[in-house]
């Protein structure tokens, strides 16, 4: 047990050394996976678990904020590389949570097309404006807000090498001032922003 005001400097000093550990771990990455052909562990996995998993490694970050994360009711059995897609999820939940309001939600959508599974993460933040929506997926950009300073800048663009790694691709779909573009969650209110994954089955 120690006193208040010494739990509170170790908090601090706790949530520094978690965001040097974060820079440290996303620039070894980057630097390890640019300009290389990325080696996959392709296998047979339930869509479900995948997802559950990767929201795990938020919940606490959603329970803070009394965040209502929605799940998808049906399955989807995928050809993918497990670690790498969980990765993915957990960095797009993360953001969603992040830039939504205190008690709002967040929605985890399924679309299955021909050959290929769409991941929708739908959350209830301000939105990206149409100029950054490209921008947000190269290396060390983010949009500017009050979370901006909270990342790295190098996670979208982890997230896009290993979705092109799949032979997939990775957008963002915003409501937006600037194109009068509405995006909504499943029944039917809007929300801010709109990340969706297009995955090979």
């Amino acid at each position: 047990d120690v006193p208040d005001s010494v739990a509170s400097v170790l908090e601090r000093s706790k949530q520094n050394v978690d965001r040097l550990l974060l820079l440290t771990n996303d620039l070894l990455d980057f630097q390890r996976l640019s300009g290389t052909q990325l080696s996959l562990n392709i296998a047979m996995h339930d869509s479900t678990s995948i997802i559950k998993e990767a929201l795990d490694s938020v919940s606490s970050l959603a329970s803070t904020k009394e965040i209502e994360v929605l799940l998808p009711a049906d399955s989807v059995k995928i050809s993918c590389d497990r670690m790498r897609i969980v990765q993915i999820l957990a960095n797009l939940f993360s953001n969603a949570i992040k830039f939504s309001p205190r008690g709002s939600k967040v929605e985890v959508k399924l679309v299955k097309q021909e050959n290929r599974l769409e991941v929708l993460v739908i959350d209830s933040g301000p939105g990206i404006q149409s100029k950054d929506r490209e921008r947000i997926f190269q290396a060390f950009e983010q949009v500017s807000s009050a979370h901006s300073k909270e990342g790295t800048g190098l996670g979208l663009a982890i997230c896009k090498m290993f979705v092109e790694a799949h032979g997939g691709t990775i957008q963002a779909s915003s409501t937006s001032s600037d194109t009068n573009e509405i995006v909504r969650f499943s029944d039917g209110t809007v929300a801010g922003t709109v990340f969706t994954i297009s995955l090979p089955l």
